[in-house]
C-alpha cells in the first residue's frame, strides 16, 4: 500500500530532481530554473493545441489553470504563450502554489505528443526500452507473433 501511495505522489507531484520512472522513460536531471518552459510554449487542451485566442479565453472560462498564461504570438501551429507568474529572474513566482500540469513537468507525456525539452533545460530523458524491446511489447499488447505481417493474424 505504502508503494502504492509513493507511485501516486510521484505521479501527481514527481521530485525535482533525481531519477523519476515512467512507463516508457525515465527522467533525470533537475530543473536549473531557464524559463525556457514557461515562455514561447504551446499549451494542448486535450490532445490539440490551443490555436486562436478566442478558443484560449473559452478555456480560462472553465479551466482555472490556463488563467496563469498570457498570449504572446500566433504561429502556424498555435499560439505560444508565457506564463504570467516568470520572474526576471527566471524563477517562478507562484512556486509553491503552481498548477499541477507545473509540478508535473517534464513528463514523458511531454514526449509522447510530440513535445521536446529546451537545449537548456537541465532535465532528460532516456528511454526504458531499446527499439525491438517495444516493438515485442506493442507485438505482446496486440497477440501478434513476432514475424507475423499484421495481414497474417486470424481475428480471434
Amino acid at each position: 500500500m505504502i508503494k502504492l501511495v509513493n507511485q501516486l505522489k510521484d505521479y501527481f507531484d514527481p521530485p525535482q530532481d533525481g531519477p523519476v520512472t515512467y512507463e516508457y522513460y525515465v527522467r533525470t536531471g533537475k530543473c536549473n530554473q531557464c524559463g525556457k518552459c514557461c515562455s514561447g510554449i504551446y499549451l494542448i487542451h486535450g490532445e490539440e493545441v490551443i490555436s486562436s485566442v478566442p478558443q484560449f479565453e473559452d478555456l480560462k472560462k472553465r479551466h482555472e489553470d490556463y488563467r496563469h498564461f498570457l498570449p504572446i504570438e500566433e504561429t502556424e501551429q498555435g499560439i505560444k504563450f508565457r506564463c504570467k507568474h516568470l520572474q526576471e529572474d527566471k524563477s517562478c513566482g507562484i512556486y509553491d502554489d503552481r498548477p499541477m500540469f507545473c509540478k508535473k513537468y517534464p513528463s514523458e507525456t511531454t514526449l509522447l505528443m510530440g513535445g521536446s525539452l529546451a537545449p537548456q533545460c537541465g532535465f532528460s530523458f532516456k528511454a526504458k526500452y531499446s527499439f525491438t524491446e517495444m516493438l515485442d511489447k506493442a507485438a505482446e499488447k496486440k497477440k501478434l507473433n513476432p514475424g507475423k505481417l499484421l495481414n497474417d493474424v486470424k481475428p480471434a
